[in-house]
Order: C-alpha cells, then sequence, then structure tokens
C-alpha cells in the first residue's frame, strides 16, 4: 500500500524511455514485479514478458523474485541518474510494504538512492509498518546512512510571520489576532491556518488555551452551506481517494456543479486530480477527514458507508476490499465477508501475504453460515500450504473439519490411528480394491465437505509428518467406504494405499491397486483439479515397484501437462525432478537426460520451484562429471555450480526426498571413479533420508550403490567392521531380491550384481563370473545401460590376474556402453586403466 504510489511514478518514468534503454533497465524478473504491481503492464515490454510467465507459482519464491526486480531496477537506474524515493504518510502502509523497503535497503547491495518517509509521529506506535520499520537501522549495512528529521514546530517568530502573512494588515486588530494564533497553534502550520481561517469567517476568538484543532476544523465545517458539507462527509467517510462520480451518486446529487468541488478545494478541505467525474477527490488532510468522521452521528457514518458501497458495486473494477470497508461500515457485516474472500485472493496474487491473511480472517469472521466458513477455511488450507507454513494450514483444516463433525487429531498419535487402520480393513473386507470404484456417490453435503477439507489438509499435513497424513487420510477412507465416494476421495485411498500400505509398509501390490483406483476415480469425478497430484503420486509410489519406471514417466507426464493446465505446478515440478532421476537411474543416454531437463529447469526457474530446480541440477552435474566437465572426479564444481554451498543448501529442503537425489548420484559417481571413502561418507550422509524417501524407487538406488560401496571396502576392514558391513550387504541384498522377484525388469540386473560381489567376497570366483553375466543379461534385456557396463567393468576386475585378454573384452565392452550411455570422460578413464579400487587387486 505504501509504494503503490511509487510505482505508479515508476511506471510513468518507464513509459516515457525509449525502447533500447527500457531494455537495458529491465531485470529479468520483470514479470514477477509486474505481478504485484499490475500498473507496469501498462508497459508494452512488461506485459508481453508477463504474459508469457502466467500461472499459479511458489508464492514465497516469486514474493523474493520480485522485490529483487524492483532492487535491480532501482539499482539500473541510480547508476544513470540521482534517484530519490518519497512517500509520504508511511502510516498508513502494511507489513507487505514495510518488508518491501527493507529489501531494498538492507540488501547487500543496495542500489544508489536516497529515501525520504513522511509519517505522523503520533502513529508511531500503532502503525504496523512504521513498527516494522523501526529495526531499519540495525539491519542495514554500513553502506547504509539513516538520519530522522523531526518536523519540529514553528517558532514564535516563524508562527507570527505565517498569521500575519495570511492575517494581512487589513484587519484593525491584526497584531492582536496574530498574537493569539501564535499562543494557541502551538506551532502547527496547519492550525495557523485553520485558526486564520476562524478569524477570517468573523468568528469571536476563543478563551486563551481553551482552543482545540479539531474543534476549530468542525466549526469551519459546520458553517459550509448543505450541499458542500454533505459532500465534504462522503469525501471523509470514504478515507481514501475515490472517483467524483462515486461521491456524487452517494452525496445523492444528479449532478455535480463544478463550483460546489472548486470552492472545496479553494477552502483547503479537499485536493483533486482533475474536475472529471472519473478523477479522485480526498480529504485536503487526514486531520480533516478524522474531524469529520468523529463527530458524526453513527447513523449518518453508515448511511454514507452504504451509499458508497452502493455506488462502487455497480462497477466493474471496484476494488474488493474498498467495497468491503463500505459493506462493513453499513453494518453489512456478512456481505462484507463476501468481499474480504476476493480481496484476500487478490492479495495473495499481488503476493501482499500480510494483507491476504487479514482479509481471510475477517472473511471468516463475517461468515453468515458453516458452509462459507469451510469453504473460507479450506482458502486459508491452501494459502498457508502455499507459503509452507504448515502447521497453520493444519490448524485451518482441523477447525474446518470440526464444522463438519469430524475430529481431526492435533499431532499424530498411534492409538487412534491403529482405531482407523482397523476400521478401515475390516469395510474393505474381502473387497477388492477395484470394486471401491462402484460405490455410490457420498449424498450427505456435510460430510463432502469434510472430505474436501481433508483432502487439502494432506500435504500440509505431509510436511509436519508423514505420518498425519496417513492418520487423517486413514480417517477420510473409512468415510468414503462407510458413506461413498467423492471427487476427492481420490487423495485419501492414494496416500492411505499408495504411499502408506504400499510405499511405507511394502505391500506393493496392495499399493499399486490403490493408486489405479485413485486414477480410476479421478477420471470418473473428472478430477482436472487433483490430477496432477494423483499421477504424480501413483508413479512416484505406486507403481515402480511392480511395473517398469517407463510406466511411472508416463504418469509423471501426465502430471506434468495437467499442472501446467490447472496451475498446479508444485505437482508440475515434481514430475519434472522425478523423471530426470528416473531417467539416470535407468540408463537413458545423457544427451537426452541433458536435453529434457533444459527444459524442465527453465520452468521450474522461472515458476520459482527451488527444490524441484536443485533435484534436477544434482543429476546434472553428476551428468557432467561423468563426462569429465566438472573441476574433478571428487567434485560436481563447475563455473556456474558450487557443491559446497549447495549441499548446505539441501539441509533446508522441506520435501527431503528432493535432496536425497544429491547423495544418490553422488555415491554413484563416487564409486565409479574409485573415491571409495567419499562415497561412503556420502552414503552415511544419505541415511538420514531414507526415511523421507520410504516407497520411493530412489530408495532402492541408495541400498544398491550402498551395497556395492561396502563390497568394495569390505577387504580393508577390520574384522568387526567387516562383519557389519557384511551384514548390510546382505541385507540390501534380500530387498533386491524381494523386489527383483516383484518387477525383474526394474531390479533383476542390480540384485544379480550385488549377488555377484557377495560370491566374490566368499571367494566363489566362478558363480560370481556366472552371476555377473546374469546381470549383464538383465540389464541389457531391460536396457540399463549403465548397469550393463558396470557388470563389465567388475567382471573385468574379477579377471584381471587370471584372465588378461578376458578381462580386456570386458573392459572393452563397458567402456563401449558407458559411451553409449554418455558417460565419455569414465569411458576414456576406463581406456586408460582407470586405477582399481582398493580392494581390487585381491579380486
Amino acid at each position: 500500500k505504501a509504494v503503490d504510489s511509487l510505482l505508479d511514478a515508476l511506471t510513468r518514468y518507464l513509459l516515457r524511455l525509449p525502447s533500447e534503454e527500457l531494455d537495458r533497465l529491465l531485470p529479468s524478473q520483470m514479470a514477477a514485479l509486474a505481478r504485484v504491481f499490475p500498473a507496469l503492464r501498462r508497459i508494452n515490454r512488461v506485459s508481453d514478458l508477463a504474459a508469457r510467465q502466467e500461472g499459479t507459482r511458489n508464492l514465497e519464491e516469486l514474493r523474493n523474485q520480485a522485490f529483487g526486480a524492483l532492487r535491480e531496477l532501482l539499482t539500473h537506474i541510480g547508476e544513470r541518474h540521482p534517484l530519490v524515493l518519497y512517500i509520504d504518510d508511511l502510516q498508513w502502509g502494511d507489513l507487505d510494504s514495510a518488508a518491501l523497503i527493507k529489501d531494498i535497503v538492507c540488501s547487500a547491495a543496495p542500489p544508489r538512492l536516497l529515501i525520504l518517509f513522511c509519517y505522523r509521529t503520533e502513529h508511531a506506535g500503532v502503525s504496523p509498518c512504521l513498527q516494522a520499520l523501526e529495526t531499519l537501522a540495525s539491519g542495514a549495512g554500513t553502506h547504509v546512512f539513516q538520519e530522522t528529521l523531526e518536523v519540529d514546530a514553528l517558532t514564535a517568530e516563524e508562527t507570527r510571520d505565517l498569521a500575519s502573512a495570511l492575517i494581512g494588515t487589513e484587519a484593525p486588530d491584526s497584531g492582536a489576532q496574530a498574537d493569539w494564533v501564535v499562543e494557541e497553534s502551538g506551532g502547527s502550520a496547519l492550525f495557523v491556518y485553520e485558526l486564520v481561517q476562524h478569524l477570517k469567517a468573523g468568528m469571536e476568538r476563543f478563551e486563551t488555551g481553551k482552543v482545540h484543532l479539531d474543534e476549530v476544523l468542525w466549526r469551519r465545517i459546520q458553517r459550509l452551506p448543505d450541499e458542500p458539507r454533505r459532500l465534504l462527509e462522503v469525501i471523509a467517510v470514504a478515507s481514501r481517494p475515490i472517483r467524483l462520480r462515486h461521491v456524487q451518486e452517494a452525496a445523492r446529487f444528479r449532478t455535480l456543479p463544478p463550483e460546489i468541488v472548486g470552492a472545496l478545494r479553494s477552502e483547503r478541505l479537499v485536493r483533486t486530480t482533475g474536475p472529471g467525474l472519473e478523477d479522485e477527490i480526498e480529504s485536503y488532510h487526514d486531520r480533516i477527514r478524522e474531524s469529520i468522521v468523529a463527530r458524526l452521528p453513527d447513523s449518518v457514518v453508515e448511511g454514507h458507508h452504504a451509499s458508497l458501497a452502493a455506488s462502487l458495486e455497480k462497477d466493474d473494477d471496484a476494488m474488493p476490499e474498498l467495497l468491503a470497508a463500505h459493506l462493513e461500515g453499513a453494518g453489512q457485516k456478512e456481505r462484507a465477508g463476501v468481499f474480504y474472500r476476493k480481496a484476500a485472493e487478490m492479495a495473495t496474487e499481488a503476493l501482499a501475504f500480510d494483507r491476504a491473511e487479514d482479509f481471510y480472517q475477517r472473511a471468516l469472521a463475517y461468515a453468515g453460515d458453516e458452509a462459507t466458513k469451510a469453504r473460507i477455511l479450506e482458502r486459508l488450507v491452501h494459502f498457508y500450504t502455499d507459503l509452507a507454513r504448515f502447521e497453520d494450514a493444519y490448524r485451518a483444516g482441523r477447525e474446518g473439519a470440526w464444522l463438519f463433525g469430524i475430529r481431526l487429531p492435533a499431532k499424530f498419535h498411534p492409538p487412534s490411528f491403529a482405531i482407523d487402520l482397523v476400521g478401515a480393513r475390516l469395510r474393505l473386507g474381502r473387497r477388492e480394491v477395484a470394486d471401491i470404484l462402484d460405490l455410490p456417490t457420498m449424498s450427505d453435503e456435510r460430510l463432502v465437505g469434510a472430505v474436501r477439507l481433508i483432502a487439502a489438509v494432506a500435504k500440509a499435513a505431509y510436511q509436519m509428518r508423514p505420518e498425519l497424513s496417513v492418520a487423517v487420510n486413514a480417517r477420510m477412507v473409512n468415510l468414503c467406504l462407510k458413506h461413498g465416494n467423492t471427487a476427492d476421495s481420490a487423495i485419501g485411498y492414494m496416500v492411505f494405499g499408495s504411499i502408506f500400505l504400499g510405499g511405507i509398509l511394502g505391500q506393493y501390490r496392495r499399493g499399486y491397486e490403490f493408486g489405479r483406483l485413485s486414477l480410476d476415480l479421478v477420471e470418473k469425478y473428472e478430477n482436472v483439479r487433483q490430477k496432477a497430484e494423483v499421477n504424480f503420486v501413483v508413479g512416484y509410489f505406486g507403481t515402480s515397484w511392480l511395473r517398469p519406471a517407463t510406466e511411472a514417466e508416463e504418469l509423471w507426464q501426465v502430471a506434468h501437462s495437467s499442472g501446467l493446465e490447472t496451475g498446479d505446478l508444485f505437482h508440475t515440478g515434481c514430475a519434472c525432478c522425478a523423471t530426470i532421476l528416473s531417467y539416470f537411474m535407468r540408463g537413458v543416454p545423457m544427451a537426452e537426460i541433458w536435453e529434457t531437463s533444459e527444459g524442465y529447469l527453465e520452468l521450474l526457474h522461472r515458476v520459482g520451484l527451488r527444490e524441484p530446480a536443485g533435484a534436477v541440477m544434482a543429476v546434472r552435474q553428476a551428468v557432467r562429471n561423468l563426462q569429465g566437465k566438472t573441476s574433478s572426479r571428487s567434485d560436481f564444481g563447475d563455473g556456474d555450480f558450487e557443491e559446497t554451498e549447495y549441499v548446505k543448501g539441501l539441509a533446508a529442503y522441506g520435501s527431503r526426498h528432493f535432496a536425497h537425489y544429491y547423495y544418490v548420484v553422488k555415491m554413484q559417481t563416487s564409486y565409479l571413479w574409485g573415491e571409495l571413502e567419499t562415497a561412503l561418507k556420502t552414503a552415511h550422509a544419505a541415511r538420514t533420508y531414507l526415511k523421507e524417501s520410504a516407497g520411493m524407487l530412489h530408495s532402492a538406488e541408495h541400498r544398491f550403490y550402498h551395497a556395492l560401496i561396502l563390497a568394495a571396502l569390505l577387504t580393508s576392514a577390520g574384522t568387526p567392521q567387516r562383519r557389519a558391513r557384511l551384514r548390510t550387504i546382505r541385507k540390501q541384498h534380500r530387498l533386491l531380491r524381494k523386489w527383483a522377484a516383484l518387477c525383474p525388469h526394474n531390479f533383476l540386473h542390480k540384485e544379480r550384481l550385488v549377488a555377484a560381489e557377495l560370491a566374490r567376497i566368499s571367494g566363489d570366483r566362478v558363480r560370481a563370473e556366472q552371476l555377473y553375466r546374469e546381470a549383464q543379461d538383465a540389464a541389457a534385456e531391460s536396457g540399463y545401460l549403465q548397469i550393463e557396463a558396470l557388470a563389465h567393468r567388475l567382471a573385468a576386475d574379477l579377471r584381471r590376474d587370471e584372465d588378461p585378454t578376458e578381462a580386456a573384452r570386458h573392459m572393452k565392452a563397458a567402456s563401449v556402453l558407458y559411451r553409449r550411455w554418455g558417460a565419455t570422460a569414465y569411458a576414456e578413464a576406463l581406456e586408460g586403466g582407470i586405477p582399481a579400487n582398493e580392494n581390487q587387486s585381491d579380486r
């Protein structure tokens, strides 16, 4: 609010610039800034950029981009010209304004400029904006100079000079009048003016010490004729600039005589942007507005609010926030709530989060019935979730569900979850999962609302604690099995079946069946809104344990396109990074991985999805590493990627399974290059992510490479450590064997390879050689180039001393396959005799 007029002035400045200079000034994230300040779209170049970058995004990231864009734009202007930003009446600003101002001033490299803030000191203790900016000096660096200038009262001599100039010399007692003004005004320039107007109107001087500015103002206003006074009252109640047309209608003028507005303007009671009905008018000073509103009867104020609301409501472009405020002032609270909800959605779109939250809370307070409250709470769930305020989102969801008589647990409570779990199993009975699709549609609207809220809160609950999400969705499944399905039932079955039964408990066939049910429910109810989410999650948890990984990728492509269509860019981003890692894990040629990831990264950066973009970057740097394009074999860093800083950032990921991607591919590259201690340290660091990645295919990749790393290091370990490592390898092999029995396409080659390493460790070289061949054949049949290559590489190491010719044949095959995959630097290293792992001389 505080900087709107500033951006209007900036827009006018930019509109005057030649296109060449404009292009040099505009920052890369100008579209984000235009979303916050739509006035910038009047600039054709900005409008074109914004049109290409429409869509719902990660709101926090988008706001950061908008703030950064304004800072960059001001920096560019400040490099060319002396730059002054002037904000008047800062006391009326909001917290979002304070956040933007702080971002400009407290950045590491602020623009070169002078900022002037003006505000009334009596508001310093109550204005949220002023209070938020109190710490501005401590947050700014040494490069920022700050000074506060008190606008003190005029001295007695200055006051007398001003009063004398205003009174003139014609009055017979002008000197005495000036003395009285000096005595009563206290040096306030506005008070001096009002006292002089009081005297010029022929009014008597007050008794010394009894006069107040508000009283003088009010007496002057009371002396106005009826029509100008009524017009001024409406302007004061409007409380902000408003079109003359609306003031005319609200004051019940058939026409608006220009002499009335002119008289009020000449009396310095109002100011206008022009004489036309589409021009704006407002009180000349806040004290004038405050004096009028404070003395009007409540019934008159309510009537003016109602008239203003009625006039504004005729305009399609009326701001919902303004309409809501006038309806609230008119006592029409329920109707005000409707417009506060619209205002909240507009504020969210403009990334004004504090205002949006305030408007949602007002809408909630004025909701007329439980159904309306539930809809607002559902919007709050999504609002808080988009801002990663998951506890607030879950709290709103619990409150909304309780309106329908459904109590959600405040936190994960194992006993109550066990009751819901048993209930779901009993209600399911011997029924096939697919038969759930034929349940009747739920008819109880209250329960439908409860199911919708549970579906909305599922993501927030998952981010707080995955078990909590499973628990609330188990409650939804019980509702649906008992009362019938809804369009939102797909989310409950997906979380309960695919994630919990399949991914967490390892009941993969059950998880797959529930996944197919969720997909079928999306189609049955034409649930476009949740199509991206369901397709992504079912692919992520409920598919690859039974079906080839390519089928999960097909679901992610649906999630990608559906998310773009509906604005669910979160699950679009999830689909992007899951696809890229899947490509890498199943040996898709690196050229295809790189080309696909280029398009994905452009989208992810554009819409501010930092975590999926980071996951994609990890895979890309693994590709570059195996192609010899990073700074060293042990480092993913290059000119555009700093590995140490990247790893530090992973700790802050909300979706920790995306952070796991880096560790999985780092384990693989370190193992391949023979950097075994680094590989082992990476595996140990990655163990903390395994829980968050339960049921996801990359958790199997982690276990596979962990087993290979331990096998390669086994002979260098002491006896106790060797036994512990051998137990871990066997544990990982048992899991791979279980998965290979369910889905040979995805796991058989990995299981055979770890089995071969176990045979080698036990000294059964003949068995090991046979298992390496089986791993090669299984990988070739499934199309996993890099696993086929690795099986040849390990077979070559096994035969190096016994049969150098056979070893060379295997090494040649490995090199050819790695080249086909795209790992050119690694292939060259194999051809040049890459150093053996520490224990390979014992093979």
